[in-house]
């Protein structure tokens, strides 16, 4: 059995070491997991919770005080204090540990022996799942935002630490994460596992909170780009997808709601936007136009439309939220509902080709979707699917092709007496033909070439999508009325293509 160590800074957190070993340290003395404090407090509070715990039996739990020394990075990498040599080193934070389940894959995926081992939280995969990579880069560019967290990475002592010094890194941002890709690049071979999906879970304490928020700025955006683009050659192609991807996540610079709360606590003002700016569009999709509102205390969510310059921009915004919901970087109360509506709006009008009330109807579709969106908010996958919908929408939108040889308005009639007899009780919910709505559409958007043959599929999974949505409530015909309406306005949009 391979030996870990866990090494984890901390500083004047008693409270949050003593709820986390409170949920943990039966599990971690069962997985054989030693686990080291490296304490910088000035009091001997952490120590007394440690030893508390030491005298109930958990004697694979260690206190180590450093109260002058400012290096506890290297410490940890190097085993300062450590009382044998371990296999694998772990550098995690006080606030926070993986669940049991999560530990015991990690014990048994050590066995088979890779440089680093990377946890990733992904909802879009059920359970826990592995990858094994055999080069850096590759890994680079799907884990790299992942890797910014000192815990989500364990790191076999004899192949990736060696002489370990924080110092040759940028400062301000996590050593860790540059050593990671440095040495990788500089391996001839390398075995990289990867275990990732929803069950990757972790415990958190309310007692601590990150204290990079007020350098948020400075670290996630002139500290992350520098560190990136210090990243040896091979990962060039990457670099740039890494930098945004990561920074812009909703709870660092990449969401309105996110840029107000630091406008509020008075780290976004007129007088830092001369740190912000440089640099801007490298770190976040938020227009920096945007952001100077925010900054200025004058900026109207409610009514904003510069997210929305473009047929192609939004659409490609809107790909990028149905992915980070996927890779569980967006919370389903962060989907930019309102923006949808307002930009679908805005672009049939000016289009001309359906009147107001035609409009109305695909505007309640998509009040529809956010609703069915809100009703399990932990449902992230179910969410991203309904996010595809939209993107279909855009689809059709996005195109000025006219249908001229075909009405789709004989089978919005049948739809519409299938709603009819759903809400009178004559027609049950496995009797709705979602099949025949996807041939259809299937057949005629292929003969007419309203769409790339490529998306096609993506609407016909959508189509799937509402008839699993159909499934969940079967008895609610109010439901079922709703989610057939949104094919009505899949073919009033076709028929107004």
């Amino acid at each position: 059995m391979k030996s870990v160590a866990i090494g984890i800074p901390t500083y004047h957190h008693p409270e949050a070491v003593n709820e986390i070993l409170s949920l943990t340290a039966q599990y971690l003395y069962d997985l054989h997991i030693d686990v080291y404090y490296y304490d910088g407090s000035s009091d001997t509070k952490t120590k007394e919770v440690v030893e508390n715990f030491r005298s109930k039996g958990f004697t694979n739990l260690y206190h180590l005080h450093f109260p002058e020394d400012n290096h506890r990075a290297e410490m940890i990498f190097n085993g300062h204090g450590m009382l044998r040599e371990y296999d694998y080193i772990w550098p995690s934070k006080d606030r926070c540990m993986f669940t049991e389940e999560v530990l015991t894959a990690v014990i048994e995926a050590l066995e088979e022996d890779p440089d680093i081992l990377c946890l990733n939280q992904t909802f879009a995969y059920h359970g826990i799942q592995k990858r094994i990579y055999h080069e850096p880069t590759e890994f680079y560019h799907v884990h790299g935002w992942i890797t910014t967290s000192i815990n989500t990475v364990i790191y076999k002592k004899s192949t990736m630490i060696g002489s370990f010094q924080s110092w040759i890194y940028p400062k301000l941002f996590n050593p860790y994460y540059s050593h990671l890709f440095h040495t990788l690049a500089g391996m001839d071979e390398m075995k990289i596992c990867v275990l990732y999906g929803d069950h990757i879970m972790i415990h958190n304490s309310a007692d601590v909170v990150s204290q990079w928020e007020n350098k948020v700025f400075k670290v996630w955006k002139d500290d992350w780009i520098k560190v990136n683009d210090l990243l040896p050659e091979c990962y060039a192609p990457y670099k740039d997808n890494v930098i945004k991807i990561t920074a812009s996540l909703p709870w660092l610079l990449g969401d309105v709601e996110r840029l107000q709360e630091l406008y509020e606590k008075g780290l976004l003002t007129p007088e830092t936007m001369s740190q912000v700016e440089p640099n801007w569009e490298r770190v976040s999709y938020v227009p920096i136009e945007i952001v100077r509102e925010i900054a200025a205390g004058i900026f109207d969510s409610a009514h904003d439309m510069r997210r929305v310059v473009s047929e192609s921009e939004f659409t490609d915004m809107t790909i990028s939220i149905h992915k980070m919901l996927l890779a569980g970087q967006m919370n389903i109360s962060q989907i930019p509902w309102e923006a949808f509506q307002n930009y679908i709006h805005n672009r049939l009008q000016s289009q001309k080709r359906m009147n107001t009330e035609e409009i109305a109807q695909i505007l309640t579709a998509i009040r529809s979707l956010r609703s069915f969106s809100e009703e399990k908010p932990d449902d992230i996958g179910r969410a991203a699917n309904i996010v595809q919908m939209i993107l279909v929408f855009l689809f059709f939108t996005d195109r000025n092709k006219t249908l001229s040889s075909i009405s789709t308005r004989e089978l919005r009639g049948l739809i519409a007496t299938i709603c009819e007899n759903i809400r009178d009780h004559l027609m049950a919910v496995d009797e709705i033909p979602w099949k025949a709505f996807q041939d259809y559409m299937h057949e005629h958007l292929e003969g007419l070439n309203v769409v790339e043959i490529p998306n096609i599929p993506l609407i016909m999974g959508s189509i799937g999508d509402l008839e699993q949505l159909s499934l969940e409530q079967p008895d609610n015909t109010e439901r079922l009325t709703n989610l057939i309406n949104v094919v009505t306005v899949l073919l009033l949009l076709m028929e107004k293509g």
